[in-house]
């Protein structure tokens, strides 16, 4: 251990001047390492400018060398808090060759991951001093938090095609089913496949977290999926009420007040919260909550109970990890986006991620608001455009323009869909029991008939 070590924060300003003299003497030689480092593994506040404006240049395509790296930090006003063209000139004879490079790298990642783990242990330290700590929830995100590191560390490797092409002939013909949404949708969607990231997206009122419940409720009744629902925005309460509702098809008017609740209702209520008991759903209605933190509670229910689904309300009120609250929240979204993406495929499961439009989608005037929304529209960030394998939209006319006749009309538009076709489903929205279901009027069990006045709660039973 050098001195550096024992007086302060691990770090190597060699290895970290080494790997930003190698890029200015082999420039290629950026590719192999921003593979594996970030601006955020330089200790040295001028090193994490000096690699970031590198990145960029590659990345805007140009060359690099000392002239076109001094030029681009005076554009930022980084130059002279850099060090000046003196210090770049230093860096660029600092090493004879680039051959070394990997290992300089490898040291620098070393050192990044001995902070990470120096600030995880104090905050963890300082949290366990607490009073209102609890030491299952310190543990659990010890070792997400970990996990996050490890990841992070252990980049992946390039494997031979060969067992991943067998595996793909094998399949052939197969017509793998995902997890069923509703029978409209899945003639698109064919099911949510393992390992998607799917954005389920939507202006303010539209039954973006109602839609999610509905389908949630049917894989896990109707279907026997496990399911893991992450609501941010409501109580556990509160969601398995909006679920009951809905299950029981019964007006959710009736229920503020005990003398509006009819001896058809409580029949339908009963039955509905047998069905909901017996299903394997899951919630979890931690405000605030992390990647890493669902990641502990997910992997957990899977090795203990299975798991087919997880849903996500909403990922506008997640935290970014420890590392990244420094940053803006868009970038913070950015990684959210990323790791769920990466979740999904760790697990093997689907992932449906709710979102908000953004303030653009919602504004204006009415001619604008009954516009369909689009990809342009999703708020928290690109990156869940990007990351995202399907894209959905829920649009109601009718709540928009109250003149149209058909209140119920709801407009389920795959807008991206990495595997397969896109297009756009009608389905009805019944809101007094908070119920998406098909065009035909039919329940959500899709073998029973009801009317729409029972549907919304409204046949009393025949008097004796």
């Amino acid at each position: 251990m050098d001195e550096q070590e024992v007086l302060g924060m691990p770090q190597s300003d060699f290895a970290e001047r080494a790997i930003l003299g190698s890029i200015l003497l082999e420039p290629n030689s950026i590719y192999a390492i921003a593979a594996i480092l970030r601006p955020d593994d330089f200790y040295k506040d001028a090193h994490k400018k000096i690699f970031e404006t590198l990145i960029r240049l590659n990345e805007q395509g140009g060359d690099i060398d000392t002239f076109l790296l001094a030029n681009a930090l005076r554009e930022q006003g980084l130059l002279e808090p850099v060090g000046g063209v003196g210090y770049l000139t230093e860096l660029y004879e600092s090493v004879p060759s680039a051959a070394n490079v990997k290992s300089y790298v490898d040291i620098v990642k070393d050192k990044s991951t001995k902070r990470s783990l120096i600030a995880l242990t104090e905050r963890l330290t300082r949290e366990a001093r607490g009073e209102d700590s609890e030491a299952a929830s310190l543990l659990e995100e010890a070792e997400s938090e970990i996990y996050y590191l490890t990841q992070n560390t252990q980049p992946s490797s390039l494997d031979h095609i060969a067992p991943y092409v067998s595996e793909a002939f094998d399949n052939l013909g197969k017509n793998e089913q995902g997890v069923p949404t509703f029978l409209e949708l899945d003639r698109i969607l064919g099911g949510l496949h393992r390992t998607d990231m799917i954005i389920v997206a939507a202006r303010p009122g539209m039954g973006k977290t109602t839609f999610c419940i509905n389908l949630a409720e049917r894989a896990a009744t109707q279907h026997g999926c496990s399911v893991a629902f992450f609501s941010l925005e409501m109580s556990n309460v509160q969601l398995a009420s909006r679920m009951l509702v809905s299950r029981a098809r019964v007006n959710a008017e009736h229920l503020k007040k005990a003398e509006t609740i009819t001896d058809r209702d409580m029949v339908k209520l009963t039955q509905a919260m047998e069905d909901i008991s017996k299903a394997k759903i899951f919630l979890d209605d931690t405000p605030g909550i992390t990647v890493a933190e669902i990641r502990g509670k997910v992997r957990r229910l899977k090795k203990e109970k299975g798991l087919d689904l997880i849903v996500i309300d909403y990922i506008g009120l997640m935290q970014a990890s420890t590392l990244m609250r420094q940053e803006n929240r868009q970038q913070q979204i950015s990684e959210v986006s990323r790791q769920l993406k990466g979740l999904a495929k760790e697990l093997d499961v689907p992932i449906i991620v709710i979102s908000q439009l953004n303030r653009a989608s919602v504004k204006g005037d009415n001619t604008m608001n009954t516009k369909e929304p689009d990809l342009s529209h999703l708020r928290e960030s690109g990156a869940l455009e990007q990351d995202a394998d399907v894209v959905l939209f829920i649009h109601r006319p009718s709540y928009y323009n109250p003149e149209l006749e058909d209140k119920e009309l709801a407009k389920i538009k795959v807008a991206k869909h990495r595997n397969g076709a896109i297009g756009e489903v009608e389905m009805t929205f019944i809101s007094e029991c908070t119920l998406f279901m098909g065009r035909d009027k039919k329940h959500v069990d899709e073998n029973v008939e009801v009317s729409p006045e029972e549907l919304a709660g409204y046949v009393e039973p025949p008097q004796e």
